[in-house]
């Protein structure tokens, strides 16, 4: 005969393997939490690693120059003369009604030569732009499918550091210049643009050199880089003769910035773009 049970037999039947389960159930759950939290640990110390190593190097693009070699000073000067010859050249033909557009490349070599030789000499020579912060140890750009990357080797408090940006430049209907900075590198770290360069939670504010830090040049720039503002509201250079050569489109690719201008008169006024 089976022995019969009521169920305040059963219930006191739970309550002991209850009993028995509960501190074994406890132990596994504090063993699983452990293991979580050194995973976790685990896992931030090898982000951190990783993002400390990114932030310490250069970006691939990035390509020292040495000022001191005369094949980078003569790449420098060279350019610069080029530049100010097309810059200058009488372009108008017999029997010509209107100017026609002319276009040049600039290679990312040859500009980088121009930057880190004569771009200091440069803004010393013009007295409304601000002096070349001391920070500031090399300068890079390259040229990819429609984008510029600018970057700088700035002294921080932990050492040199590459801050670098993507910039797709682009001209409106208007003329102006915009040039947002789609991401922002801390070495080759990337950070979203219009986050890193927001004033209040900017996480390069530290190496922006402090001779240059809000200067109203330093304000455009950011506002520029934000997508906030044009970098420059008409692109026209006018020569001094009577003359202005306006930028009509800016292109690069292939290692190359390419440039589209028309030289006109210098009363021809502001030109809408089509």
């Amino acid at each position: 005969m089976v022995p019969s049970c009521t169920p305040r037999c059963y219930d006191r039947g739970i309550v002991k393997r209850l009993a028995w389960l509960k501190p074994h159930l406890q132990r596994r759950m504090r063993r699983w939490a452990v293991a979580g939290a050194i995973g976790l640990i685990l896992i931030a110390s090898v982000v951190a690693f990783v993002a400390t190593s990114l932030v310490r190097t250069a970006p691939a693009w990035w390509r020292t120059v040495d000022v001191s070699s005369p094949t980078t000073v003569s790449r420098a000067e060279t350019l610069e003369n080029a530049v100010v010859t097309q810059l200058y050249l009488h372009r108008d033909e017999p029997g010509q009604a209107e100017p026609k557009p002319w276009r040049v490349a600039i290679s990312a070599s040859d500009a980088n030569a121009w930057l880190n030789v004569r771009l200091r000499s440069w803004l010393a020579s013009q007295g409304d732009l601000p002096q070349w912060p001391e920070a500031l140890a090399d300068f890079q750009v390259d040229f990819d499918e429609g984008l510029v990357r600018v970057g700088a080797r700035v002294q921080a408090e932990s050492g040199h550091q590459v801050v670098s940006a993507d910039i797709r430049p682009a001209l409106d209907t208007g003329g102006a210049v915009w040039t947002p900075a789609e991401w922002v590198h801390l070495g080759r770290l990337p950070v979203p643009g219009p986050w890193a360069l927001d004033r209040a939670t900017s996480p390069a504010a530290g190496y922006v050199p402090d001779g240059f830090r809000g200067t109203p040049e330093a304000e455009l720039l950011l506002a520029a880089l934000r997508g906030a503002a044009a970098l420059g509201e008409d692109a026209v250079i006018a020569l001094g003769d009577g003359r202005q050569v306006r930028l009509l489109d800016i292109r690069a690719r292939g290692g190359r910035l390419e440039l589209t201008c028309l030289t006109e008169r210098a009363d021809s006024g502001p030109m809408t773009r089509r």
